[in-house]
């Protein structure tokens, strides 16, 4: 398994490379700046926050998988899903080219996971969960998660939103910050 940050660099560039016509310069722009410093301050916070060690561990809306990385060369097995195609693909490619073999990936909504009832450690949740139906996503992560697992979720506070709508930073095709940042207000209106 390729770890090393130059390792990972010419893996992360070779991929986009591939995927350039498919992916807006902004998504290049985050996937290149997420994986340039390389994996240990993931690797780090990951076993600050008690997600190292275990059997199996669930990426919860895994983007192009920097978090999925880490968590592969910490936990036993790493399941991962996003509701984009292309990033799971992106990150299917990523881990086969780093000859990372204990991740599955897949494409799904964190509000309907493909895992059976308490079939999961633990379960990660980075800057994903305001983009859904955080009740139906909450009520998946308490199906598949083991009784004594653990449970992490990181969002994002309402200055965030309020850049978002008014800078509109990382837009692609289908990714409207503005409307991704009414939709988290209104959700945690009602």
């Amino acid at each position: 398994m390729k770890t090393e940050r130059n390792d990972i660099l010419s893996v992360i560039n070779n991929t986009l490379a591939e995927y350039e016509n498919d992916i807006g310069q902004n998504d290049i722009q985050f996937a290149r700046r997420v994986y340039e410093e390389g994996l240990q301050k993931y690797i780090d916070r990951l076993t600050a926050i008690g997600f190292s060690n275990k059997t199996c561990v669930l990426d919860a809306g895994c983007g192009f998988g920097q978090w999925s990385v880490a968590m592969s060369l910490t936990n036993e097995y790493v399941c991962s899903c996003d509701v984009s195609s292309l990033r799971v693909d992106v990150l299917s490619r990523i881990a086969s080219d780093l000859g990372i073999t204990n991740i599955r990936i897949k494409k799904s909504s964190i509000e309907r996971l493909d895992h059976s009832n308490g079939t999961v450690d633990s379960i990660f949740c980075y800057s994903v969960i305001y983009l859904s139906d955080i009740e139906k996503a909450l009520a998946e992560f308490k199906r598949v998660i083991r009784r004594d697992g653990l449970l992490y979720i990181s969002s994002n506070g309402l200055g965030w939103h309020l850049h978002n709508f008014d800078n509109s930073p990382n837009a692609t095709d289908d990714y409207d910050p503005r409307t991704a940042a009414v939709d988290a207000i209104a959700n945690t209106i009602n």
